[in-house]
C-alpha cells in the first residue's frame, strides 16, 4: 500500500491500513512473524518504527477476546 501510494494509486494517508496490522499483527504468531521479518524493511525504517508503533500500543490480547467473545458460552460440566 505504501508504495501504491507513492504511485498515487491510493491515498496519501495509510493510517487507516497500519491501524488495520494490529488485528493481522495482535497474536502472538503475527508479533513473531514480524519480528523476523522486520529487518527486510530495514530500507524504510519509517515503515517499521510505524508498524512497531501500532503492535506495541495495542492490547496482545485484543484478537483472542474479539473471537472468543464470537464464540458460544462453554457449558462447564456440573
Amino acid at each position: 500500500m505504501q508504495a501504491m501510494s507513492e504511485f498515487g494509486f491510493v491515498d496519501q494517508d495509510l493510517s487507516e491500513e497500519f491501524s488495520y496490522l494490529e488485528w493481522h499483527l495482535g497474536n502472538e504468531v503475527g508479533r513473531r512473524w514480524w519480528i523476523y521479518y522486520r529487518d527486510f524493511f530495514d530500507p524504510d525504517p519509517e515503515f517499521a518504527r510505524r508498524v512497531d508503533e501500532v503492535i506495541n500500543s495495542g492490547d496482545p490480547e485484543r484478537n483472542r477476546n474479539i473471537l472468543d467473545a464470537m464464540l458460544p458460552p462453554v457449558n462447564e460440566p456440573e
